[in-house]
């Protein structure tokens, strides 16, 4: 009876295994950015210049853990994320349903350069040096003149932040 107990336990860690591999191949193969986790009071800086109003409808590119996504459903927000690795959709979704904030934050399999941000009021993103390009250039294309858009760690090159908290970076369509 230990045996198959051994056995069953051993089948679990290869499937999980398995999924965090293919996870990461995937994320790499379709250029996703790696998982750096948000520390808290980055977070509440973020959360403090994005200002979300209940019923908002807010999104967090490459949402990782969900950790942004759980903090911007507990201010009242309809909170969506996009993320790429399978493995940190699967844990998101699990932190979303530990927090009790099903039904108000969702996290997408789904890569958000191939998806339509203008119903978004609040939009945030960790900016990485080699996308941040591509992203500014999406966001001024795509998102509606009142959304507040807040980029973590590096800031647009050509589009002026309107307010500043440490390394979160503040800005408005003009």
């Amino acid at each position: 009876m230990q045996l198959y107990f051994i056995f069953f336990v051993v089948l679990i860690l290869l499937f999980i295994l398995s999924i965090i591999l293919i996870s990461l191949i995937f994320t790499t193969v379709f250029g996703g950015i790696p998982y750096l986790p948000s520390h808290p009071q980055r977070i509440e800086d973020m959360m403090q210049l994005a200002k979300i109003k209940e019923g908002e409808k807010t999104v967090d590119l490459g949402s990782g853990d969900g950790r942004i996504v759980i903090a911007m459903a507990r201010k009242g927000a309809e909170a969506h994320g996009y993320e790429l690795n399978l493995f940190y959709v699967l844990l998101s979704k699990w932190n979303i349903w530990r927090a009790g904030l099903s039904g108000k934050a969702f996290i997408h399999w789904r890569n958000f350069f191939r998806t339509n941000l203008s119903s978004y009021d609040v939009i945030t993103c960790y900016g990485i040096s080699y996308l941040i390009g591509r992203i500014e250039k999406k966001l001024r294309k795509e998102v509606k003149y009142s959304a507040r858009i807040i980029a973590t760690s590096y800031e647009f090159k050509n589009w002026k932040y309107s307010k500043k908290k440490d390394y979160a970076f503040l800005y408005k369509k003009d």
